[in-house]
């Protein structure tokens, strides 16, 4: 009785590695699958469009499953494999006692196998880039951009394992990537023709200020001093699908030159446009989760004494 704790022991530290081992093929899965929900569901809902079309009717192309993060809409690339960046970085959340740079090293691993395959298949497959080849500037000026977007959502998410603030960060970041990302979703499973009837994406921006909601409060306002990291925290999560969205049209714009490309002159244009936003939202959010703050500090206050008497009366 006496030697049965030694096998349980012994086997938390196999069992700690296959955790970080795992993590590095769910990152890459995640990745792949924030950067292809779009597309998978634009391609379900050509297929449920073909059965109710006559048998006569041609067939729509698909598009090559494996390669869907780059070969999505230009706009769209930039938010899919941001997104994807953050949640795997996120993931690292689910390691917690482990050492951070253990944990971000395997989901960064996770990321790159899933860049990997993905730039690879496209290079080696006919076809599979879509219609930039993976040799064209064009292709190359895309691939590099979903590469750029990916890592720095992974950065962003990978924040996670820095604490309450890092996670704050990381929240933050997912709450200004997410809209835009179900603009995409919402665009490949909305008919074409009610595109021109009053489509709004309104609900896009409010989802992500209830995650915005969830970061300010992840952050805290105890000690006040926290309260000052909150603005930082807000305008990473307004800025974090604009500017790589500018950058994107840079590159593009570098290497394949104006044919095809918005003006060099429309870029910051383009990126001021995504910013945009009705800032509505991001207000609410802020009200809100100075609201929750409070009140999660008073329950605490009060909790603490009632915790504490306990002991004292017993």
């Amino acid at each position: 009785m006496i030697d049965a704790p030694a096998p349980q022991s012994a086997s938390r530290p196999p069992a700690r590695a296959a955790l970080l081992v795992a993590l590095v093929p769910l990152a890459a899965v995640t990745w792949w699958l924030a950067g292809s929900l779009s597309g998978l569901l634009l391609m379900a809902s050509d297929s449920l469009a073909d059965l109710a079309r006559s048998p006569s009717g041609s067939p729509v192309p698909r598009p090559d499953v494996v390669a869907l993060p780059l070969i999505s809409v230009l706009g769209l690339q930039v938010a899919n494999s941001l997104l994807g960046g953050i949640l795997a970085g996120l993931l690292g959340r689910v390691a917690r006692g482990h050492r951070p740079a253990l944990v971000a090293g395997a989901t960064l691993g996770g990321v790159v196998l899933g860049l990997a395959v993905v730039l690879l298949y496209t290079a080696v497959v006919p076809g599979a880039g879509g219609v930039w080849p993976p040799g064209s500037r064009e292709g190359v000026a895309i691939g590099v951009s979903v590469v750029v977007s990916s890592l720095l959502g992974w950065l962003l998410g990978s924040c996670v394992v820095l604490g309450r603030l890092g996670s704050g960060a990381a929240l933050g970041a997912l709450a200004g990537a997410l809209p835009s990302w179900l603009v995409g979703l919402s665009l490949a499973v909305t008919d074409p023709a009610s595109l021109l009837d009053g489509f709004s994406t309104t609900w896009t921006t409010w989802a992500g200020a209830l995650v915005l909601v969830a970061a300010l409060v992840v952050v805290g306002a105890r000690p006040l001093s926290r309260v000052a990291w909150w603005p930082p925290v807000v305008v990473l999560s307004w800025l974090v699908f604009p500017v790589p969205l500018a950058v994107h049209y840079l590159l593009v714009e570098a290497l394949v030159g104006p044919l095809g490309t918005p003006p060099l002159w429309r870029v910051p244009g383009d990126a001021v446009v995504a910013a945009l936003r009705d800032p509505l939202p991001w207000v609410a959010a802020v009200v809100v989760a100075a609201a929750v703050s409070v009140g999660l500090a008073r329950w605490r206050g009060v909790r603490r004494p009632a915790g504490g008497a306990g002991p004292r009366s017993a």
